[in-house]
């Protein structure tokens, strides 16, 4: 069998699938578990050691905690005191400083 590895920037999609690799799948899923050689990755059948999640941070606690930007600690904090209504209009704000600025650059380009 033949080893396929693939490594893309996490912001990538994987590449499509060629007609070798679903003719694969294609047999392999006709096989039935018992003729699958699992050799060189074997089944776990005992998980009573598993730990959940410790391989992993992608948890709703570190996704509601993640702050893209770097901000000055007295504005990030006065920004988390602040209402819904208020971070939307913050946002807008942004927003449309952004595509001024975007659009600054698109028309000096000519």
């Amino acid at each position: 069998m033949a080893l396929v590895k693939h490594t893309f920037k996490k912001a990538d999609n994987p590449p499509p699938l060629t007609a070798e690799m679903l003719a694969e799948i294609k047999a392999l899923q006709a096989m039935s578990d018992d003729e699958i050689d699992l050799s060189d990755a074997p089944e776990e059948l005992d998980w009573s050691g598993a730990v959940r999640g410790r391989f992993s941070t992608n948890t709703q606690d570190t996704q509601a905690n993640y702050n893209p930007t770097v901000l000055d600690e007295d504005i990030s904090d006065w920004l988390s005191q602040q209402d819904d209504n208020t971070k939307d209009h913050i946002n807008g704000m942004i927003n449309n400083l952004l595509r001024h600025v975007m659009d600054m650059r698109v028309g000096s380009v000519g």
